[in-house]
This record gives C-alpha cells, sequence and structure tokens, in this order.
C-alpha cells in the first residue's frame, strides 16, 4: 500500500465515523455497487484471449462472416446449429 492509498483509507474512515447513523447505509450500498461493478468488470475480462488458438477459418466466419450467416440463417438458406 502506497502513503498516497493509506491517507485516501485514513481520509475515508475519518469521514465515515463522524457520518450520522442514517448515512451509513447509503455509504454501505454504494461501496456494493462499487465492488459489483468491480467484479463485473474482472468477469468480462476473464474472457481475454480465447480465440487465441481458434482456427483462423472458424474465426473469420464468426467475425467477418457474422453479418452473412445472419441475414442466410434469418431467410432460412441456412439452419443454425445450436
Amino acid at each position: 500500500m502506497t502513503a498516497k492509498s493509506a491517507n485516501y483509507k485514513e481520509s475515508i474512515l475519518s469521514k465515515i465515523s463522524n457520518l450520522p447513523e442514517e448515512k451509513l447505509a447509503l455509504v454501505d450500498e454504494y461501496l456494493e455497487k462499487i465492488i459489483e461493478q468491480e467484479n463485473e468488470h474482472a468477469s468480462v475480462l476473464s474472457y481475454a484471449g480465447i480465440f487465441k488458438n481458434l482456427d483462423s477459418e472458424v474465426l473469420d466466419d464468426l467475425t467477418v462472416g457474422l453479418p452473412k450467416n445472419r441475414i442466410a440463417v434469418t431467410c432460412g438458406l441456412l439452419t443454425a446449429d445450436i
């Protein structure tokens, strides 16, 4: 932990300790929201690199060919494998 981080924590804890009790629930909700957003961000990042070892032809079909494939499925020209 850096000195700056320690100062932030000390300042935040000091401010929280001076809050009226009815405001503590709001602070708690806000902190929960921040933690939830951080968890969602980590969840999305967990998918990083999943296409790294994918065959280039398959990757092109999933990316470059996606609009064409969607039209084909919509028009009944191609069946969707689900």
